[in-house]
């Protein structure tokens, strides 16, 4: 996407900006030329790496007083208590509610709150849609909807959206499947792989991250209060595994082996976003095998 006069003179607010969609997020706004200021708990790493761009401020987490939320085009929170257990989650989540308070007493002019799609079921049996009924199955997708409630009731007077997002893939996010695969693939030359009805709906962190770019180009008064960001095609385990496959073959030349084991587990996460891509005009780009060859190029070139 090219650099533009109006980007010249956008501020985004991010919080969770340490995170894997909040530090990708920040490092594009920047080089798109947007002013940036960053909410997160790693304040020192991020000054290493953002800190020569100009218009970047970063802010840690207690330092929300500090925040000037009015210049704040839009404030986009990422921030999410990811993996805590059941003592560290209600903490998490506190923390998130007074980013939310923050910003609306700071007056910022629009909000995006970063949810989940793990609020429906992750048995259906087609793409899930914004109106679909929710089936919260884990602690995490409670958090995320309770926040999206959140958001809702403090944002009532501000322009908001939550974003139901896919499950993200990419670069050294290596709790997903693809990237694991990709380590045991390069470690033991093989894979086993357990052929099921799990159909995984993954979406590109570029992909996430020209959604949200497309989103804050619109008018945020036109914004639903909802929307889907992800991709209706889904992939097997075995698809994922011949994918790692065929890229690390493409890429340096050595056959990995696949087993195959019979497996009775289903799920399926898989959305429907058309009320996105008629809004913004968005459609993922990124293929899944782009995707596992950029994770894989990611991982050699750390081994040099």
């Amino acid at each position: 996407m090219e650099q533009s006069e109006n980007n010249m003179k956008k501020t985004v607010i991010i919080s969770g900006a340490g995170g894997f969609l909040g530090s990708n997020l920040v490092e594009y706004c920047l080089k798109e030329g947007y002013c940036v200021v960053a909410i997160s708990s790693q304040k020192n790493k991020l000054i290493r790496k953002f800190g020569q761009y100009p218009g970047f401020e970063v802010f840690s987490t207690t330092e929300l007083e500090k925040v000037y939320w009015e210049k704040g085009d839009s404030f986009i929170n990422c921030a999410f208590p990811r993996n805590a257990d059941s003592i560290q989650l209600p903490k998490g989540m506190d923390a998130v509610s007074k980013l939310l308070e923050s910003a609306v007493r700071g007056k910022v002019k629009s909000i995006i709150n970063i949810s989940s799609q793990s609020v429906y079921s992750s048995q259906r049996k087609f793409p899930a849609k914004e109106a679909d009924e929710l089936c919260l199955e884990n602690k995490y997708a409670i958090g995320k909807y309770s926040m999206e409630l959140l958001t809702n009731a403090l944002c009532r007077k501000i322009p908001h959206t939550n974003l139901r997002m896919a499950s993200l893939i990419g670069p050294e996010f290596d709790q997903r499947v693809t990237n694991k695969m990709i380590d045991i693939a390069l470690k033991s030359g093989k894979l086993m792989v357990k052929k099921n009805a799990q159909k995984f709906g993954f979406l590109d962190i570029n992909d996430a991250i020209s959604a949200i770019i497309l989103l804050l180009r619109q008018n945020p008064k036109y914004w639903k209060e909802i929307y889907n960001v992800g991709t209706d095609h889904t992939y097997s385990l075995l698809e994922i595994a011949e994918s790692v496959k065929n890229t690390i073959y493409l890429k340096t030349g050595r056959n990995i082996e696949i087993e195959i084991e019979a497996d009775e587990k289903e799920l399926n996460t898989a959305l429907d976003c058309s009320r996105l891509y008629k809004d913004t005009g968005f459609s993922p780009f990124v293929s899944l095998d782009n995707s596992v060859l950029y994770i894989l190029e990611s991982k050699l070139l750390r081994k040099e």
